[in-house]
C-alpha cells in the first residue's frame, strides 16, 4: 500500500511556524507531506523562509497571484495576516485588505479536497455527525471561548459526551 501524502499550501507564512508544526505532526503520525505553494510578503520573514526552505519558490502577495498558478492541494495552512490589526501597522483591521480573507477565497476557490479523501478520519466523521457540510462554511474549529461562529470541542463532543447544561455553561466564558 502506498503511503498517504498530504499536499499543502502555506499562505501568510510568516517565518513558517504553522508549517513547521504541521510537518512535525505529520512526521509523528508517519504521514508524508509536501508543501506545494508558499506565499509571504514581509521581507524579513522572506529571508528566514528562504534560509529554511532554500529549494522552494516562495511566492509574494497572494492577492496578486493568479489562482491557476496554485497547484492542487489537500490542506491550506494560513497564518492570520496580523499587519492590519497590529500596533506596528495602521490598525485598520478589516478595512485593510490584508485583514480579510476574501483574497484567499477568490484565489483558492475550487482547490479544496481534490486529491485527499479524509472521510475516514475519526475527527471528520465526528464533525460530520454533528454538522452538515453547508453549516461548516465560515466556521472556525477551536476551543477559545465565545464567538458564535466557532465550533468548540464540546460542540462536537471530541472528548466525550457533553450535556446541554454543560454546553450552555462553557459557552458563557
Amino acid at each position: 500500500m502506498k503511503n498517504l501524502e498530504i499536499k499543502f499550501i502555506d499562505l501568510f507564512s510568516g517565518i513558517g511556524g504553522i508549517r513547521r508544526g504541521f510537518e512535525i505532526a505529520c512526521e509523528d503520525l508517519k504521514i508524508d507531506c509536501k508543501c506545494v505553494f508558499t506565499s509571504e510578503i514581509k521581507p524579513s520573514a522572506l529571508k528566514i523562509l528562504e534560509q529554511n526552505y532554500p529549494n522552494e519558490k516562495i511566492h509574494g502577495d497572494i492577492r496578486k497571484i493568479n489562482s491557476d498558478l496554485i497547484p492542487n492541494f489537500d490542506i491550506l495552512l494560513a497564518g492570520f495576516p496580523c499587519q492590519a490589526f497590529s500596533s506596528a501597522g495602521n490598525r485598520l483591521g478589516f478595512n485593510d485588505t490584508r485583514g480579510t480573507f476574501s483574497c484567499m477565497k477568490k484565489n483558492c476557490q475550487g482547490y479544496f479536497g481534490k486529491n485527499l479523501s479524509i472521510s475516514e478520519s475519526p475527527f471528520v466523521k465526528l464533525l460530520l455527525s454533528k454538522y452538515k457540510i453547508n453549516e461548516l462554511y465560515g466556521k472556525s474549529i477551536k476551543d477559545k471561548r465565545g464567538g458564535k461562529e466557532n465550533i468548540h470541542g464540546w460542540d462536537i463532543e471530541c472528548k466525550g459526551k457533553v450535556t446541554i447544561e454543560e454546553k450552555n455553561y462553557l459557552t458563557k466564558f
